[in-house]
């Protein structure tokens, strides 16, 4: 099955490849929920119970305490006009996004 047909300048993607494009997005937002959950459960109870590390057959775990992290102002640095001395561009690969209405 061709997932995606181009003829005269206009492109064509099958309904069921649609379909499963979709379900597929579903299922990752759903997953990602559960995960974020479960990931939330395991960040109190090691947090409550002092506990910085787990480890099974499975998966090891490490508790993370907070911190804090230093940014650079770049509106300050653009307001000041040092911004374009020392900004860098890096090449940003292709990709498409796909809305759902």
């Amino acid at each position: 099955m061709e997932l995606v047909r181009v003829e005269n300048g206009n492109i064509t993607v099958a309904e069921e490849v649609m379909k499963k494009l979709h379900d597929f997005q579903v299922m990752k937002a759903e997953m990602e929920l559960q995960e974020k959950e479960i990931k939330q459960s395991m960040l109190k109870a090691m947090e409550n119970n002092d506990i910085k590390s787990f480890e099974n057959d499975f998966v090891k775990i490490t508790y993370k305490a907070p911190t804090t992290r230093k940014t650079v102002d770049t509106a300050e640095l653009k307001a000041q006009g040092l911004y374009d001395m020392f900004v860098k561009e890096s090449p940003v690969k292709s990709s498409v996004m796909v809305t759902w209405k």
